[in-house]
């Protein structure tokens, strides 16, 4: 899920503030707990939403690594250039999905706009 997670980020990102730019300022390290794979998932997206909307941090690489019950998420950001576009409140469980599909992962989540 480590692809599927950066990538989701980065769309959020750009949903929020346009096109990226290619610089690196922060490096942010965080734990996600949960029971389940599709728990940690949510959890994660609620966290980049954060970095993103609340300390205006753009989302430029995701590294993943499994413990039992938990995942250590390091964020590689990009300070935002301007407040965001349009807000996203929050990332939820409403027919939410996330499936192994061949050799990767496929997700459905809604949000709360």
């Amino acid at each position: 899920p480590e692809k599927l997670l950066e990538t989701a980020a980065r769309a959020l990102g750009e949903y929020l503030y346009g096109p990226a730019g290619d610089g690196r300022d922060e490096e942010v390290r965080t734990v996600i707990e949960g029971t389940e794979e599709l728990d940690r998932f949510v959890a994660a997206l609620n966290e980049a939403l954060y970095l993103l909307q609340q300390r205006r941090l753009r989302i430029r690489e995701v590294f993943l690594a499994e413990a039992p019950g938990k995942w250590r998420l390091t964020f590689l950001t990009e300070s935002a250039p301007r407040p965001p576009l349009t807000e996203i409140k929050a990332a939820t469980y409403n027919e939410a999905v996330l499936k192994r599909e061949g050799e990767g992962w496929t997700a459905e989540i809604t949000f709360d706009l």
